[in-house]
């Protein structure tokens, strides 16, 4: 074995046997769990058997076993990236619900309304109504102008 194989190994080894303790645990998503721990048990067999990715590779009609991992990971990033965008527009569409929920909620009906007085002191806002939290704002401090 080489030095790198011998510092790599033992990492990747460890990082698969944490993947693999948190799949059988059950904490959090279980395909993730169970993807990531393969993933690290195939690459410690790609570091400590490195022919083997060139013999994989030649079955399936590829040169070279870099070349295998080459295709895999640009996939493996093609699929992160359509993955992580499909969560972001999700997250943007329930934002954007959430929101609108929120405003209809607190919106007043022009008979709630207290027209040219505001809100009197004993009534709450409508975001202290709906018991969403409001952040405080200290009192304004008027700049020293030295006179």
């Amino acid at each position: 074995m080489i030095f790198f194989q011998w510092i790599s190994l033992p990492v990747i080894i460890f990082l698969a046997l944490r993947s693999g303790t948190k799949l059988v645990r059950g904490d959090g998503p279980r395909w993730m769990h169970a993807a990531g721990t393969l993933v690290w048990l195939l690459a410690a067999l790609a570091i400590a058997m490195p022919d083997s990715t060139t013999t994989f590779a030649r079955a399936l009609g590829i040169g070279r076993g870099a070349d295998l991992i080459t295709y895999l990971l640009a996939i493996a990033y093609l699929v992160t990236t359509f993955y992580f965008y499909h969560r972001y527009r999700q997250l943007t569409v329930d934002l954007t619900t959430l929101t609108r929920h929120l405003a209809l909620l607190s919106a007043q009906s022009p008979d709630d309304r207290e027209i040219d007085q505001g809100p009197s002191p004993s009534s709450p806002e409508p975001a202290a109504r709906l018991g969403v939290p409001t952040l405080e704002r200290p009192p304004s401090q008027s700049p020293d102008r030295g006179s």
